[in-house]
């Protein structure tokens, strides 16, 4: 027996994944001579372990197989030593372990179909030698898995074509004794022209009705499988652009939006500056209208669109803000000679600080 499995590339679109569910479960319970009643009871990996032994005896050591395993990490174990099996046999295909320890019907479904498709292909002619029940009694908790319980050992079914009996030919009766021939009227020519042409008449509408009947066949469903397939093809590739030029468009007003929001910041601080300058601004003279004019502006709202509530509460801090400075001038400086500094002098250094922050 050969270790090497016959590689096929089986697509999604491949006549394997459109295998019924029942049909799955007649296969395996005729070859491996199983009681399997859903597709979820082949999650734990130990029935496709024994197919892969149907296929290449010896090749699995089936005495590791866990039977009864319950819980992922029991069921892991075995995807384990058909993993070992796929790379001893050196069949090309990766395994979805993490999505079919989950034992969801459509993943499991999907592994069996490709699994069938995968054994027409590389199953002996015959297989009548191989004793299912034997080979599992090796494994682990065989007692535990419920689908192996109750079933009589009979011999799997082999990929030879079942032949069609022939009939039983019947008795042949005694030949009876001849009769003469009773007399027939003679039909005149016309009759024998009229009855001709009617009987010539009927076989021809008789051959049309034939002709005209549908026939169904195999490549007909095979065809219209394709055309359905091949429109909804279509529809995805249709869907998928969509997608793709939606999330272009997404990604064009994300970067518009940093930008805005870049813009706002930059002129908030702007206006921040400028309203801290004013605040520190000592106002000399005819100055109070000019900073009185441009705080309005900066505290001016959809509520208060003339800014006063605003700037009262704003006067009142530059207030006390000038209160501060008017007490801090009045304190002696630290330096060593103790010379305190004039007016001009501070008004150029709170200038020459907010130029900084600018």
């Amino acid at each position: 027996m050969a270790t090497v499995a016959n590689n096929v590339a089986v697509g999604m679109m491949d006549p394997a994944y459109f295998v019924g569910k029942r049909k799955i479960l007649e296969w395996l319970n005729d070859i491996l001579c199983l009681n399997l009643k859903r597709i979820e009871e082949t999650a734990s990996a130990a029935v496709a372990c024994q197919v892969f032994d149907a296929m290449f005896p010896g090749l699995v050591p089936m005495n590791r197989v866990n039977w009864g395993a319950k819980s992922d990490y029991e069921f892991v174990q075995n995807y384990k030593i058909l993993q070992t099996t796929f790379d001893k046999a050196k069949v090309d295909k990766e395994i979805p372990v993490n999505r079919l320890i989950r034992a969801r019907y459509q993943d499991n479904l999907e592994f069996m179909q490709w699994l069938m498709k995968f054994y027409e292909i590389n199953s002996p002619a015959d297989i009548t030698a191989y004793d299912a029940v034997a080979r599992r009694a090796k494994g682990k908790g065989v007692n535990q898995f419920k689908p192996a319980q109750g079933v009589v050992k009979r011999k799997p079914i082999t990929r030879v074509t079942s032949t069609v009996p022939k009939a039983v030919p019947k008795p042949k009766r005694a030949p009876s004794p001849k009769r003469a021939p009773s007399p027939q009227p003679v039909k005149t020519f016309e009759e024998q022209i009229i009855g001709g042409s009617v009987s010539v008449d009927v076989k021809e509408e008789k051959e049309e009705a034939v002709s005209a009947s549908p026939v169904v066949s195999t490549v007909d469903v095979d065809s219209i499988v394709a055309e359905r397939t091949s429109a909804l093809a279509k529809k995805l590739e249709a869907c998928e652009n969509e997608v793709s030029k939606l999330q272009k468009e997404n990604e064009e007003i994300d970067s518009e939006m940093q930008g805005m929001e870049r813009e706002r910041d930059f002129y908030f601080n702007k206006l921040r500056q400028v309203e801290i300058y004013l605040q520190n601004y000592k106002i000399v003279g005819s100055d109070y209208e000019l900073v009185k004019n441009v705080l309005k502006l900066l505290y001016a709202t959809e509520d208060d669109v003339d800014g006063e509530a605003a700037l009262a509460a704003a006067e009142a801090a530059i207030e006390a803000s000038r209160q501060q400075n008017e007490q801090n001038d009045d304190k002696p400086c630290d330096d060593i000679t103790n010379k305190p500094v004039s007016e001009d002098e501070q008004k150029h250094e709170v200038q020459d600080e907010e130029v900084e922050t600018f």
